[in-house]
């Protein structure tokens, strides 16, 4: 079943990718990956993407990227990893304006992922509110 090849074969090279490990291996299986993916999907457009980043090759990523943002276009749908990828490409390529675009429809979706919400704050210079008790609240304890 080329479909459940397709996933399975993704979600390997992708678990690699994520770990920078064995990125030549990676790509070969994100590459047969989408091969076998018919009609494309855009999850796994984007991890041809982003191995092809981690490899340093940011044109060829970034193309990839955006094919990946088009065909989940299609399906009525934005993925804020997507998004991210595509923002750290054009930072790679000092595109910082176009890269700015992309962190703030990423923050836009209000990611779940915390790394790729905290990477848009960063990149976009937000600085996210302070966490633990409010000021009014630690002082109310204090005198207790």
């Amino acid at each position: 079943k080329p479909q459940i090849a397709a996933s399975a074969m993704n979600y390997l090279g992708y678990m690699w990718l994520e770990k920078n490990m064995r990125l030549d291996k990676a790509e070969e299986l994100i590459r047969k990956a989408n091969e076998l993916r018919a009609p494309p999907d855009a999850s796994i457009v984007d991890s041809l993407g982003w191995v092809i980043f981690k490899r340093g090759r940011y044109d060829e990523a970034l193309k990839e990227l955006l094919r990946a943002e088009s065909l989940q276009k299609e399906w009525d749908s934005e993925d804020a990893e997507i998004l991210d990828h595509i923002a750290e490409t054009y930072e790679k390529l000092n595109n910082k304006n176009k890269a700015n675009e992309y962190w703030i429809r990423t923050l836009d979706l209000k990611p779940s992922n915390e790394e790729v919400r905290k990477r848009a704050e960063t990149a976009l210079g937000i600085k996210p509110p302070p966490t633990g008790p409010h000021p009014k609240e630690a002082s109310d304890t204090s005198t207790k």
